[in-house]
């Protein structure tokens, strides 16, 4: 439920878009627009500029607009990883994995540290 009423919250030309939710008494279901890889397949793709310092470049100013969009709306994304970067048919990134977010009410300040939130590290 908090991930649904989050990407209804935010709307930004690189966080994947909420289409829909259906629901019933035992199940909930996302319709989303369709993206074309995560960042993890599309960095091992073959014939792909991927990592060219431009495509680097963009790459990271995308998700740093991301973040900033959803920080200027009071969210913590709270679980970036690559698996949440959603790659559009023309390599844009796409933030995605809403699903550990939260809002903040006082501005980000009520972060604390030493928090681990998310999937725990590969061993």
């Amino acid at each position: 439920m908090k991930e649904t009423s989050v990407l209804m919250k935010v709307r930004h030309g690189n966080i994947a878009r909420l289409l829909h939710v259906e629901m019933g008494d035992d199940y909930m279901s996302l319709g989303m627009v369709y993206e074309h890889d995560d960042h993890c397949f599309f960095m091992e793709k073959r014939n792909m500029p991927a990592r060219h310092p431009h495509t680097v470049k963009t790459h990271l100013y995308q998700i740093l607009s991301d973040l900033a969009h959803c920080h200027s709306l009071n969210i913590l994304h709270r679980d970036l990883r690559p698996n949440h970067l959603l790659m559009d048919s023309k390599g844009n990134v796409k933030l995605a994995g809403f699903g550990w977010a939260t809002v903040e009410a006082d501005k980000l300040a009520t972060v604390k540290s030493g928090i681990l939130c998310g999937d725990p590290l590969p061993h």
